[in-house]
């Protein structure tokens, strides 16, 4: 909707340019005038009379005109910074709600072999209650473990379930076709983290994107083109006490029909021997200038609206300079926090692993109680679950790092800002003012990297991969 209110408001442009170029209009007539008149006129106005009249103008020079059509071509151009705006985030939106399906399509399949384990353990229970080796207790505490599994897997299918719905109503698909992100397989690495894993890799990639994104975004550059219009609308209202407006114009017209009183005009005299006859076809050609000396106080009025339009656009314009600094500055402190925990949650989860492992072999050999086996269990459950929610946390963050900077990154681009961020730092004795960053190639392609759950211990590591 927005980019069809984007097209049509382009008609403005073409109406302002339509002002500039030349005007013909064709216009017939028709009168009846009264008779005593018609004879009075001497042929010039016949009692009947039709007439066909072309007229022809043309703007040679008008201020007011030539700063419409500037005016209106630069808040065009802001309307389509806007709307790529708009893009973005919907991009940015889209890109989320599938890296969100991904990881409740883990966290299912997590919650299923849970479950799944926790049924196996039951019916071990039960059979060794049948020969007296297990305690009815225990058999009651895995019937109430799973199901306490059945329902959280439950909430994770209606979660994903209903991810899917919001996805496919973002990519104008129909909402009951179901979406799958794809097979589980790959790790759950995160973008550049090899590069951001050193100190002052946060840094590094601040001076990288900051520049790009003051440069880039089109909350900027918005700004700066209503700016520019508000610069020109000042500029002509300056001008328009000095500057006249000069047009050409021409006119032809054809008398095409001549009848009743006066439809002739009589003798001059009686020794002259001839009368003064109207050409059935008259014509005129000229040139007009025209400037304005009192106006009611409108100019002074005018000049005074354009200095305060030019204050207020140039105020946007540094408010959304810091606005898009502020979003790249927090969505890099977002993406250094997620890769950390991205990082301490995958340690804590090999970790519970093997405490899991421990505890099931001693489980196993009756040395550790059902109460530790299942803790064990719930442990292991949650540390998957923290390491799956935080590696796609990282790949948001990711995406909202590139959405505050004006544009998506494709593979190729992710693959230079990773050499640019490996290649050691140039070393000089003398000081120097940090170098401006080189900006990267715009791209409108979004990166989808692969998207993982943690890996269960004996079992396939799962992520997703777009």
């Amino acid at each position: 909707a927005r980019a069809l209110a984007t097209a049509a408001a382009e008609d403005d442009v073409r109406r302002a340019v339509a002002a500039l170029r030349p005007q013909v209009t064709v216009r017939g007539e028709g009168r009846i005038l009264d008779e005593d008149s018609a004879e009075a006129s001497f042929g010039q106005s016949p009692e009947r009379l039709v007439t066909a009249t072309g007229e022809a103008t043309w703007i040679l020079f008008s201020e007011d005109a030539r700063s419409a059509l500037e005016v209106r071509r630069r808040v065009q151009a802001a309307r389509e910074l806007e709307l790529r705006q708009v893009e973005l985030d919907l991009g940015l939106e889209a890109a989320s709600t599938y890296l969100r399906l991904a990881r409740l399509l883990a966290v299912e399949a997590i919650e299923g072999q849970t479950l799944s384990r926790t049924l196996a353990e039951l019916d071990a229970a039960r059979a060794r209650r049948g020969v007296g080796a297990s305690s009815r207790a225990d058999v009651a505490r895995l019937e109430s473990r799973a199901a306490r599994d059945r329902r959280a897997l439950v909430g994770a299918h209606g979660a994903r379930r209903s991810a899917e719905v919001t996805l496919a109503r973002l990519l104008s698909r129909p909402q009951d076709a179901p979406i799958v992100p794809g097979d589980p397989s790959g790790d759950d690495s995160l973008p550049l983290e090899t590069a951001l894993v050193g100190p002052g890799g946060a840094e590094a990639l601040g001076r990288i994107f900051l520049p790009r994104a003051l440069e880039t975004a089109p909350e900027i550059a918005a700004a700066a083109e209503l700016t520019a219009a508000a610069e020109r609308e000042l500029a002509a209202a300056k001008r328009s006490l000095t500057l006249p407006s000069v047009r050409a114009f021409a006119s032809v017209q054809e008398r095409l029909v001549e009848d009743g009183a006066g439809d002739s005009p009589p003798p001059l005299g009686p020794d002259l021997g001839f009368t003064f006859d109207v050409p059935e076809t008259s014509w005129s050609l000229g040139v007009g200038a025209e400037l304005p000396i009192l106006t009611g106080g409108a100019r002074a009025s005018r000049r005074a609206r354009a200095v305060l339009d030019l204050d207020a656009a140039k105020a946007r314009v540094a408010a959304a300079e810091q606005r898009v600094e502020e979003r790249v500055r927090l969505a890099l402190l977002g993406l250094d926090t997620a890769y950390e925990a991205a990082r301490q949650a995958r340690r804590a989860q090999e970790a519970a692993a093997v405490a899991f492992e421990a505890v099931a072999e001693g489980y196993g050999r009756g040395t550790e109680s059902l109460t530790t086996f299942l803790d064990a269990q719930t442990e292991l459950r949650v540390a998957r679950l923290e390491r799956t929610a935080a590696a796609f946390d990282g790949r948001v963050r990711w995406l909202e790092l590139q959405r505050a900077s004006g544009a998506f990154l494709d593979a190729a681009e992710v693959a230079e800002l990773s050499r640019r961020l490996a290649a050691p730092p140039p070393t000089s004795t003398a000081p120097r003012a940090p170098a401006a960053a080189t900006p990267l190639p715009n791209s409108n392609d979004l990166e989808n990297p692969l998207v993982s759950a943690a890996a269960e211990p004996g079992t396939e590591e799962m992520s997703h991969d777009r």
